[in-house]
């Protein structure tokens, strides 16, 4: 597939490359984010007081990094516990990978802990794009 544009010292776009919908209505951005998201990166030696913190309100999304494909320890409950909680008081939070390739996937058993209390598996979802759609919810 060819580009749809390369840059050095200029920058070539390829317009027969890039679709146009047709519609001719302004371009509009939605500046009403929410600010009120936090990316959590689980790691092996985390403190449930440190999740817990993270997880306090007002915050009312989370971007939950986990190993691999959607892991991480499983028999820290009290983590799980801190995790469920948030879910219930209404704060979304999403699963992604930690891994610069691959998904989520809920059929793993820390993974599927996560997705039965709330956890939203954000299947091959970057941080960046997590992050972003939930500021937009």
């Amino acid at each position: 597939m060819d580009p749809l544009a390369t840059m050095a010292v200029n920058i070539n776009i390829r317009w027969e490359n890039i679709f146009r919908s047709g519609d001719t209505s302004n371009f509009r951005v939605h500046g009403n984010l929410c600010r009120k998201i936090c990316i959590l990166r689980i790691f092996p030696a985390m403190r449930k007081e440190l999740l817990k913190a993270a997880l306090e309100y007002p915050v009312k999304g989370v971007v939950l990094q986990t190993f691999g494909s959607g892991n991480m320890p499983s028999r820290r409950k009290g983590i799980i516990k801190e995790i469920k909680k948030a879910v219930q008081r209404g704060c979304i939070v999403v699963n992604v990978s930690q891994c610069v390739k691959g998904h989520v996937d809920p059929s793993y058993l820390t993974g599927r802990i996560l997705y039965d209390v709330g956890v939203i598996a954000g299947s091959d979802m970057t941080t960046e794009t997590a992050f972003m759609k939930l500021s937009y919810v």
